[in-house]
């Protein structure tokens, strides 16, 4: 460090050979660029301050129904009521259901409309023979009789089948030989017939069977072995 002392001008010499710094540049302060303003977007039914709800929409939210407290609708079709055009619905819909049922029920068919009834009538009293003697199964006459048919002569078999194991008698098919079948028909596609069955051991049945014409086909509608 040089100590300058007393002169003055040398002070202001030595001053003078020191290079002089630049001003200093001026700064401009630049302010970020500002986002647009963000819209916030309005419900329908308010104003653009967002606060005050329009009249409609004051109106419509008065008139909307409380869903909490109000019943759920029921169905009319089944409980009687009527309907806005005043026509029972309880009384179409049993028509309806009514008419599909007879559609698709069986359908009687005219004696005209059906085959012989003698092949069917030697058919089913040989198999009804031999069903309760043990020798055929009841299942094989499934198609040709009705339902009640089906359960009474699986009640017969039932107990002849309990008889023959009592007495030790065990199933084996008979020989049988068939008589002259007669038939009358009471009405038309209903025909009664009975025919005279004879087994090897010179024991005779006689069989009366009820026939009935469903589907352009015979079914058996009383099956009476004696």
């Amino acid at each position: 460090m040089v100590r300058i002392m007393g002169n003055t001008n040398a002070a202001e010499h030595y001053h003078s050979y020191r290079t002089p710094r630049p001003p200093a540049p001026h700064l401009s302060v630049v302010e970020p660029p500002r986002s647009p303003a963000r819209i916030t977007p309005t419900t329908r039914g308010t104003t653009d301050a967002g606060t005050t709800p329009h009249p409609r929409a004051r109106v419509a939210q008065h008139s909307r129904p409380d869903t909490s407290t109000v019943a759920p609708a029921t169905d009319t079709r089944w409980s009687g009521t009527r309907s806005a055009s005043g026509n029972s619905t309880t009384s179409t819909t049993a028509e309806n259901v009514r008419s599909l049922e007879e559609y698709f029920a069986r359908q009687r068919t005219r004696s005209a409309d059906l085959p012989d009834p003698e092949p069917v009538v030697r058919y089913l009293a040989h198999c009804a023979v031999e069903v309760l003697l043990g020798a055929r199964d009841l299942d094989q006459l499934a198609r040709w009789v009705t339902g009640q048919v089906y359960q009474q002569l699986h009640t017969r078999v039932a107990l002849a089948a309990r008889a023959r194991a009592a007495k030790g008698i065990s199933p084996r098919r008979p020989t049988l030989n068939l008589g002259t079948v007669m038939v009358s028909s009471p009405s038309d596609g209903i025909i009664e017939a009975t025919v005279i069955v004879h087994q090897h051991h010179g024991r005779v049945r006689a069989v009366a069977i009820r026939l009935e014409g469903f589907d352009c086909r015979w079914r058996a509608s009383a099956v009476c072995v004696m």
